[in-house]
């Protein structure tokens, strides 16, 4: 047989440690006519390799040697039926804790919800010990009562009703005797019997005095006539003319604006400088507001003539990431400005790489972040896909601004191996948003990295949860449009923002849960 040593070596089976290079001659008939049987070259090659393969298992089996590969399977058998076995043991294990947890904790049967019913029943120990106590303190108070206000004690003997009342008895009478001394003593005042009396003495002063009343009052009456009198120059009545007539000449020349000394004329042109003042000052600080404003728009404008308002926006997302994935040991990356897979593309602008302590280690999830206004929900789901093939990652989290969010972008959103939010960098209130997506990726990744079936319940609970998530966060469009409209409906808003919060943290614990489900499963 005249075989070419190449096509010899490249026949060798990979497994061997070193080719080794043979020349044949075949002098046995059978063999010979066998072999030519084959065209010459790589066929008749292949096919003597084959022969000689079979010869020598057939000569190891004649001297009993063992089949490394008969080995090796039987091995792989082996470990198959031991690893069946232990995955029934664990199912045992677990459908016996259950049993027994559910013996004591069943809401329905459970000994301890029978234990806490029969302890805070309305009849129960608890209701007992409490009213043997209030008892107790009831009799202890009517005890205290009865001494200082029964029908024995000093208070009542005081204050007892009817004519007995030492009280009201003594207030009667110290009342009588007074008003009787008072009375006495007003009437000695005007009893004419009376010499010291006050009605006494005022006749007695009124007689003696009246003639000299009437000429005082005549010569009174005189005096003020005259000085009422516009007759006489120097009377009360013509000096107040006088006083008045010069204060009304003296008021018209201030109010007047013929006279440039008056007050008026002074006031006037107080008013007119602090006006020009405040106008010129307002002015300017107008001309400053303006500029100051115009420096603004052109900044605005530059930064949106450029990709600055873009690279802002992504270094929040990258800031706000670094805080989510830090706690669990996760590493973030800038890959922006890194090539990736595919030639001369950048698609991707972070990626994530789960830790060793999750259930899918190693796990590459990527981040594309955008603030453009142009790109629609296709577009998204497009540059989603080229991300995940450029950064070879197995889930895709897209985020938008929510100031240039299209209209057929939801808030959050789940498309396949996709999730699609809408961010604010000014609100705190989406950040739960981007954690509930970022929770989302990662409970997907470990599905993505384990589909067993003993999972299946597991990964239908992470749906359940992200749809859950989706909803709630949808809500916050009608927080917004309620906080805008209806001044009057705070207390409904913070109602609906207490709740969702709430239903957002039950579903990403859940979420957290089966994650750390899943890890633990891997551990086993």
């Amino acid at each position: 047989m005249n075989d070419s040593l190449p096509d010899v070596a490249r026949a060798i089976n990979e497994e061997e440690a070193a080719p080794l290079y043979i020349n044949l001659v075949v002098s046995d008939a059978e063999t010979a006519e066998a072999l030519r049987e084959h065209p010459e070259g790589r066929q008749r090659t292949q096919f003597a390799l084959t022969a000689l393969k079979v010869g020598v298992l057939a000569l190891r089996a004649a001297r009993g040697t063992i089949d490394a590969a008969a080995m090796r399977s039987e091995s792989e058998r082996l470990l198959a039926l031991l690893a069946e076995r232990l995955e029934k043991h664990r199912e045992l294990v677990d459908s016996v804790v259950s049993r027994t947890l559910a013996s004591y904790f069943d809401p329905r049967s459970g000994q301890f919800s029978d234990r806490v019913a029969r302890l805070v029943a309305e009849d129960g120990e608890l209701a007992s010990i409490i009213q043997r106590k209030v008892a107790e303190a009831s009799r202890g108070i009517d005890e205290t009562l009865a001494a200082h206000l029964g029908e024995g004690s000093p208070l009542r003997a005081l204050l007892a009703p009817g004519e007995g009342n030492q009280l009201v008895a003594a207030i009667r009478a110290s009342i009588d005797s007074t008003l009787k001394a008072q009375s006495d003593a007003v009437l000695a005042q005007f009893s004419l019997d009376n010499e010291n009396g006050a009605l006494r003495r005022l006749l007695t002063e009124l007689t003696a005095r009246h003639g000299d009343l009437q000429r005082a009052f005549a010569e009174q009456v005189e005096a003020v006539i005259e000085e009422f009198s516009l007759d006489k120059e120097g009377s009360a009545l013509s000096r107040l003319v006088g006083q008045v007539q010069r204060a009304q000449q003296q008021i018209a020349a201030e109010l007047s604006f013929d006279n440039q000394g008056s007050g008026l004329s002074r006031l006037a042109r107080l008013v007119n400088e602090h006006y020009e003042t405040q106008r010129a000052q307002a002015q300017s600080f107008q001309e400053k507001v303006l500029a100051v404003l115009e420096r603004i728009d052109a900044r605005r404008a530059e930064q949106a003539r450029t990709t600055i308002r873009g690279r802002l926006f992504e270094n929040a997302v990258g800031e706000a990431l670094q805080r989510l994935v830090q706690p669990a040991g996760d590493v973030l990356e800038a890959v922006g400005h890194l090539t990736g897979t595919i030639p001369r593309s950048k698609v991707g602008d972070y990626v994530i790489t789960l830790s060793a302590d999750c259930a899918a280690p190693g796990a590459r999830i990527v981040v594309e972040v955008k603030e453009d206004a142009s790109y629609r929900l296709a577009d998204t789901l497009r540059e989603a896909e080229d991300a995940r093939a450029n950064r070879d990652a197995g889930i895709c989290l897209f985020v938008h601004s929510k100031k240039t969010a299209a209209a057929d972008i939801a808030p959050f959103a789940r498309y396949g191996q996709t999730l699609v939010v809408v961010w604010d960098a000014d609100d705190e209130a989406t950040d739960v948003v981007l954690h509930a997506a970022l929770t989302c990726a990662k409970a997907l990744s470990v599905r993505a990295a384990r589909r067993s079936g003993a999972q299946a319940a597991s990964m239908q609970r992470i749906d359940e949860a992200i749809a859950a998530i989706k909803k709630q966060i949808e809500g916050f469009d009608e927080i917004r449009t309620s906080a805008n409209t209806v001044a009057n409906a705070a207390q409904r808003i913070d109602t609906r923002a207490r709740i969702m919060a709430e239903q957002i943290a039950r579903h990403t614990d859940t979420l957290v849960e089966q994650v750390a489900s899943l890890k633990g499963g891997a551990g086993e």
